[in-house]
């Protein structure tokens, strides 16, 4: 099936690899994705939240719901993070 039909994603407990990474990277930057939930829980997932968190802020429209639990995020992603919350047209209500 299409990814960019994906709805809901839960990565927790799996470590998406580079190829994991940048197929997830590519998804959100897919003008069609629909997705509205993503999870990826754990250490595994620090490389994708890095990806996760520029991505969707350049695209505040996409997620509902983004929970990176465990992951580190460092400081220019909570920047990102803080960023995007204030933007306006962000429709993040669960982080």
């Amino acid at each position: 099936s299409n990814p960019s039909h994906l709805i809901e994603l839960d990565l927790t407990g799996n470590d998406p690899g580079q190829s994991g990474v940048k197929e997830l990277n590519d998804l959100l930057k897919d003008p069609n994705c629909q997705l509205k939930i993503l999870r990826f829980l754990g250490p595994a997932a620090d490389e994708a939240c890095q990806y996760v968190t520029g991505i969707v802020g350049k695209n505040p429209l996409l997620l509902r719901e983004l929970n990176m639990s465990g992951c580190d995020l460092g400081d220019i992603n909570m920047k990102r993070l803080a960023a995007l919350l204030q933007d306006k047209h962000c429709k993040l209500n669960i982080l």
